[in-house]
């Protein structure tokens, strides 16, 4: 179960799909879809409130639900009541809260207990949804991304606002400069959860005044006491009241200190021309900001405040956007559902009686109904994500994929010389959010199906057959991907047994053949995806043909094509590249050979397609690991097709676009690209070599400089020799002298988003050795 409870607990990949459905929901305010319909979410506000109140309420109705409105000092909370009772009994009422009040551990517990979406509309330390509405309104208002702009906050750097500030740099790899008194500085504990080093390890600079720089996570900090050193050439200057909720006892002491922290005229004209003034109101003008200032940015500043609304909206549908079963999923009687979120149940039985009952004689697989059938009662739910169980996995998946090594280069700026070999790690790389999400809820079924329980996996876990390994060491048996009635049948499957989906997921008529089964299922199906699927679906709803831009072989490509046809009146096209782009392009414009064509996109396109008949509306998707600046060049071919077949005017008719690439993909992408413009002999690309986003990024190195694409370090035999992917053959093949001999080399290295970092640690090491290094000598250097 998704939580929004802190910014430090999301990934960029999270902060990224709700930021991307802003956009979406305020641009169609009245006709976006309505997934709060039938629910009752609460709004618990111990503090008082308008832009949050207002814009959760408003959110909330337009988004089918129906809000109950609770002041702490209205329920028993405001007579002593426990959070956590209150939690449990509010958690069995409602679809979801809102929680606006003082100690952040408050919003935690109830979250913890309520078992419910919980959304944390601000504490003392953290205001997330604020922030996601200013990084909003700054890419709206300046049409690029927030990532590597420099962002200035003003004022008292240790309250809530920048604390949330200071997260999201870390994530979306921005620079945030906080000018403040040193008094008001945040803690060095909230810096090292921000992923910051020890104070030692902070740079200090600037004779006359006092400033530290710190890399946090993708980021970087600064804190300066010097407010127009801070303002130079900054692209966003921000800030909040000087005396916050609760503060109010230390009113006279904070106007005191914070004097001269003002963002005025000379602030404005230090920053870059056109800098944006952010405020998050309300405003106490003459203190943080002056009269003139406010105004002269006031169509930002309100802008800002408006996009609560439309930012609160992306944040409840990214928190029900996986909480609910597929939309596909239709349950069979009896069926048990094992959820990749958390809820408030125990497991039903003790381990010792999850044995497997004897299999019973072979049965064919059941046909699989045309149309759903009446939805039966709800299923139980089983909590994989108990804290016992996800301390246990932890501490497993630390001491299979962990590299201190890595860990250490990474800190050290990702750069590693030792003896005449130097090593550069790309700044992102190996397992995102949504691997190791996947990756935890295999091991977490493990330990809460123990054998003698059947679990199944359907193919891989993920593209990484180390990784695939290991879940298969813990007895966890790996069937087809798309398994047929016989091999069904003679698997035996049945209630007893658990079967694991993948993180690319699986075809809509798999998962219906195992759901009726009776099997429990644990579903690790990434997020990003199922936002493809969901727009794929919404497509086929409106008689729109999806173009899908990836590898129609691929599992994720399957699954997704699956969705547009789930409901039998759908269609699709998978077109793999610009080349296919533009002959389908050019038979929309002009028509052609329809036998050619299908012969052509022969299983790449929904059965019963016609081009004469299902180009005529068409809806651009992706597999969510195809390089970015690639489906964006699709998306606009396709629409320039449809511009010059059927109008300007007509384009909303037979055109839609929705940007479904993977953050952590983009993040892996853009940090490969960072790091081809230094210096290098060669990169080595580690990971699957039916791993899509690791394929994209050895055709980036391939680009610029000798490129190996190596599953692991064992493909590195000797300096004179290496076996490597050849993307072009669809072979492994060996190249000599590969390595420079003589002189200082310097070795780039990046993975893909499968990839876990003891396989760089040992490709690291496997260098250096070959360069006649001892591994223990780079370990201690």
């Amino acid at each position: 179960m998704k939580h929004l409870l802190s910014l430090e607990k999301l990934s960029g990949t999270d902060l990224r799909a709700i930021l991307d459905r802003v956009a979406a929901f305020k641009r169609n305010r009245t006709t976006h879809a309505r997934p709060l319909t039938g629910q009752t979410w609460a709004l618990i506000f111990s503090k008082s409130s308008t832009r949050t109140r207002v814009s959760f309420e408003v959110g909330i109705r337009e988004l089918g639900g129906t809000v109950l409105f609770l002041n702490a000092n209205d329920i028993q909370l405001g007579r002593g009541e426990p959070i956590k009772d209150t939690a449990r009994v509010l958690g069995r009422m409602l679809h979801g809260a809102v929680i606006r009040t003082f100690a952040q551990q408050d919003v935690e517990d109830f979250a913890e207990h309520a078992g419910i979406p919980t959304v944390n509309a601000l504490t003392d330390d953290e205001h997330p949804c604020q922030i996601l509405t200013d990084i909003f309104t700054f890419e709206e208002q300046r049409g690029v991304t927030i990532t590597g702009r420099v962002v200035t906050f003003v004022g008292d750097a240790a309250c809530n606002v920048p604390l949330s500030w200071i997260f999201a740099a870390a994530r979306l790899g921005f620079e945030l400069r906080l000018a403040a008194p040193k008094a008001y500085w945040p803690s060095p504990a909230i810096l090292r959860r921000a992923g910051a080093g020890e104070a030692a390890d902070w740079t200090r600079h600037a004779a006359d005044t006092v400033t530290e720089r710190m890399t946090i996570g993708a980021g970087t900090l600064e804190l300066i006491q010097d407010v127009r050193l801070a303002a130079r050439q900054a692209d966003l200057l921000y800030t909040d009241v000087w005396v916050s909720m609760g503060k109010e006892a230390e009113s006279a002491q904070r106007i005191r200190d914070l004097t001269g922290y003002q963002i005025n005229a000379e602030l404005v004209g230090l920053a870059k021309p056109g800098v944006l003034v952010m405020h998050c109101l309300p405003a106490y003008r003459g203190k943080e900001i002056d009269e003139a200032t406010l105004e002269a940015h006031a169509d930002t500043i309100f802008t800002e405040a408006e996009n609560r609304l439309h930012t609160q909206k992306a944040i409840l549908d990214w928190l029900v956007s996986e909480s609910a079963p597929p939309l596909d999923a239709t349950p069979g009687p009896g069926k048990v559902t094992v959820e990749m979120v958390t809820v408030p149940v125990p497991l039903p039985v003790a381990p010792s009686a999850l044995a497997p009952a004897p299999a019973p004689a072979p049965v064919p697989a059941p046909a699989i109904p045309s149309a759903p059938s009446p939805a039966p009662a709800p299923a139980p739910r089983i909590n994989l994500r108990r804290p016992d169980v996800m301390e246990a996995v932890a501490a497993q998946v630390v001491a299979h994929y962990r590299s201190e090594l890595v860990e250490r280069i990474r800190a050290n700026g990702g750069r590693l010389s030792h003896g005449g070999l130097t090593i550069k790690l790309a700044k992102e790389f190996g397992f995102c959010y949504g691997v190791e999400r996947a990756i935890d809820l295999a091991y977490a079924a493990r330990r809460c199906f123990p054998e003698p329980t059947r679990i199944f996996l359907l193919g891989e876990i993920i593209h990484n057959p180390e990784v695939n390994d290991q879940i298969r060491n813990m007895g966890i048996v790996s069937v087809s991907p798309k398994p047929a009635d016989d091999e069904l049948a003679r698997l035996h499957l049945g209630p007893q047994d658990v079967v694991i989906i993948p993180a690319f997921g699986t075809e809509v008529v798999t998962r219906r053949k195992i759901e009726a089964l009776g099997c429990k299922t644990v579903d690790t199906t990434c997020g990003d995806v199922m936002s493809v699927w969901k727009r794929v679906r919404g497509y086929s709803k409106d008689g729109v043909t999806s173009i899908i831009h990836g590898k129609a072989k691929h599992e994720e490509t399957k699954a997704t094509t699956s969705q547009a046809t789930a409901n039998g009146t759908g269609h699709y096209l998978v077109v793999f590249d610009l080349g296919e782009t533009d002959y389908v392009c050019d038979y929309i414009c002009r028509g052609g050979d329809r036998a050619e064509f299908l012969e052509r996109f022969k299983g790449a396109c929904s059965p019963g397609f016609d081009p004469d008949q299902h180009l005529v509306a068409v809806g651009v998707a992706n597999q969510t690991t195809m390089l970015r600046g690639e489906t964006e060049e699709v998306q606009r071919r396709f629409r320039s097709a449809m511009e010059r077949r059927y109008g300007a005017g007509e384009i909303d008719r037979h055109f839609r676009v929705f940007d479904t690439i993977c953050g952590a993909t983009q993040e892996r992408q853009d940090a490969l690209e960072k790091l081809l413009r230094e210096p290098m002999d060669l990169l080595i690309v580690v990971g699957g070599y039916n791993s899509s986003n690791t394929s994209h990024l050895a055709e980036m190195g391939e680009k610029v400089l000798p490129t190996y694409f190596i599953k692991n370090a064992a493909m590195m035999e000797s300096s004179a020799e290496i076996r490597h992917w050849n993307q072009h053959t669809a072979h492994e093949t060996e190249t000599k002298d590969w390595l420079p001999a003589g002189r200082p080399v310097t070795i780039g290295i990046t993975a893909g988003a499968s990839c876990p970092n003891n396989l760089i640690e040992d490709t690291i090491k496997r260098l250096f050795k070959l360069q006649g290094l001892d591994a223990a000598d780079v370990l201690r250097s």
